[in-house]
């Protein structure tokens, strides 16, 4: 009979933008994690809360209320609004991440243009970090649908 090696429980930390396109590929990775009996916050806008408890993920909410940055995201506007994101919401996500403890920290590849502010959160602690990326298939004519969409007018 083969010895089963015991795996250490870990505890995550995901921190995310809040859009579809950044939570949703993350959630099950999340729900694995929970599922294989890991720990998992899960930093977040309040419109994502439910999927992202369905999971079984602790959601914890980014200050400043459900829409943090635009959308439809436009790249000067996106950066833009990163950066402000960045400065609102990373005192309270240190605070935050400091009762966690975490292990690791997952985050949206996004964030990392926000004025450093997840390199500031891993340097705070030296905490181990993971950044996650999406990437959008698309045709032409949702390329053409998104740029002439009427909020950039």
């Amino acid at each position: 009979m083969t010895a089963v090696k015991r795996v250490d429980r870990s505890t995550v930390a995901f921190l995310n933008i809040a859009m579809h396109g950044r939570v949703n590929p993350t959630l099950p990775i999340v729900a694995e994690l929970v599922r294989r009996g890991h720990s998992v916050a899960y930093h977040t806008s309040p419109a994502f809360s439910e999927a992202i408890a369905a999971t079984g993920a602790t959601v914890r909410h980014y200050p400043g209320g459900d829409q943090l940055l635009p959308d439809p995201p436009v790249p000067v506007t996106l950066l833009e609004a990163l950066a402000r994101t960045a400065l609102r919401v990373l005192p309270t996500v240190l605070t935050d991440l400091r009762g966690i403890g975490p292990d690791l920290i997952v985050h949206d590849s996004a964030c990392l243009k926000a004025s450093s502010w997840v390199f500031s959160v891993k340097n705070y602690r030296s905490w181990p970090a993971s950044r996650q990326m999406t990437g959008l298939a698309a045709r032409r004519q949702v390329m053409r649908v998104s740029a002439t969409h009427p909020r950039k007018a």
